[in-house]
């Protein structure tokens, strides 16, 4: 179908790392798993076609990346607990940031 994804992800329970890989290539995939379903017929092409299903597909997708992102960070020979400290209130506060500026209707930190 021209996509630059080969292979689909399945979910696997070895890893939480691995979520978030399944999540954001399902997200790359949007289109070519929605024709894949269609033309099979399958009773889940009603449901990937909704448009909340792909808005909470992109959210969970991202918020995977960002923890993917902090993991890799936090990771390493030359890290002390107080920097892993800061970068994990860092990341807390930008959270709660992110949910205050949901609570007030702009979505634009997503």
């Amino acid at each position: 179908m021209g996509s630059e994804q080969t292979t689909v992800l399945f979910y696997s329970e070895s890893c939480w790392l691995s979520c978030g890989k399944v999540l954001s290539s399902e997200f790359e995939l949007w289109d070519e798993i929605r024709i894949f379903l269609e033309e099979e017929g399958n009773k889940l092409d009603s449901k990937w076609n909704n448009n909340n299903v792909l808005m909470k597909l992109a959210y969970l997708s991202d918020m995977f990346q960002k923890l993917n992102e902090l993991n890799l960070q936090m990771q390493g020979t030359n890290t002390h607990f107080p920097q892993l400290a800061d970068k994990i209130t860092s990341f807390t506060r930008k959270l709660e940031m992110g949910e205050q500026k949901v609570k007030e209707g702009n979505i634009d930190f997503f």
